[in-house]
């Protein structure tokens, strides 16, 4: 398999609230700093270290995307890590919130 340098991203959608708390702490621990996004049914956690399936895996990605990755790796050669930015829904385009660890937490300041 051929490796090119894709971020760590994780994708959680309609998780309990522990287990997103869960996946943060433990990127952060491992990995460092972690950028957080909002998305319409979740949240997407990005790194900046090379993606792995076997982190993937330990950090409970989406189990459809790791299916895809996987899939995509033995057509292509490369492991794929693809979360996206924007997506095209309805008729609208709507981009996922960046957000600080603050408004993760439902910390107030």
């Amino acid at each position: 398999m051929k490796w090119i340098k894709w971020k760590l991203s994780i994708d959680l959608d309609r998780a309990p609230y522990w287990k997103v708390l869960q996946t943060y702490f433990n990127m952060k621990y491992f990995y460092g700093n972690v950028r957080i996004f909002r998305t319409k049914n979740g949240y997407h956690f990005e790194a900046d270290v090379p993606t792995s399936l076997e982190a993937r895996l330990g950090l409970q990605d989406d189990p459809y995307r790791l299916w895809l990755s996987e899939i995509r790796s033995w057509v292509s050669g490369y492991l794929d890590d693809v979360t996206f930015d924007w997506k095209y829904e309805n008729g609208k385009w709507r981009k996922r919130e960046e957000i600080d660890e603050k408004a993760l937490l439902n910390v107030e300041v």
